[in-house]
């Protein structure tokens, strides 16, 4: 998860796609850029397309960094290398891995976040506090300075309604419905 986060937000393509809905007539003057188009049904259309030259490398302000999204990537396979070895040596079978992630067939030594303590999260307002070293940087002094703070772990529902049962057990989530460029639901 916080491998997955850094690299994504430091790995993003700094073109970034606008999104816009208007009336279907206003719409109209936007077909020139080749947009996606998803008519609302309610005389308005959600158009998203990218601008071209609108990108000004001098001022990336959506903080994007290729090279430390590398080096993050880099370093997930490092420390993935190292429970590979401890699972050659131990004769576990490993089906899959990636930078944050791996499948195999038994169980993992419980000082590691075993899966009992995620399913936690699964109950309403449940969250797992992790430990973590996180970076800052101070341009003016040209430093990093590393602090160790905690990380709390928790559903959001940033995106989508989340759904729980009687018992506050999450058990999926709905999209939010939208209604005048507001949510309504």
């Amino acid at each position: 998860m916080l491998l997955n986060s850094l690299y994504g937000r430091l790995g993003m393509n700094p073109e970034m796609e606008t999104h816009l809905i208007l009336p279907s007539e206003q719409a109209l003057k936007y077909y020139n850029l080749e947009p996606d188009i998803i008519p609302l049904n309610n005389g308005k259309e959600l158009i998203s397309f990218f601008e071209t030259n609108v990108y000004d490398k001098s001022n990336n302000s959506t903080n994007v960094s290729v090279p430390i999204s590398t080096a993050v990537t880099a370093l997930g396979r490092i420390y993935m290398s190292k429970f590979k070895m401890m699972f050659l040596k131990l004769g576990i079978t490993l089906y899959y891995s990636d930078t944050d992630s791996f499948d195999i067939d038994q169980l993992l030594d419980q000082i590691y976040i075993s899966f009992k303590e995620l399913k936690l999260l699964l109950h309403k307002n449940k969250k797992l506090e992790i430990p973590q070293e996180k970076w800052y940087r101070d341009f003016s002094k040209s430093k990093i300075r590393i602090k160790n703070e905690i990380y709390s772990l928790q559903i959001t529902d940033n995106k989508r309604k989340l759904i729980y049962n009687k018992q506050n057990k999450f058990i999926g989530t709905k999209p939010l419905i939208i209604n005048n460029e507001k949510i309504i639901n």
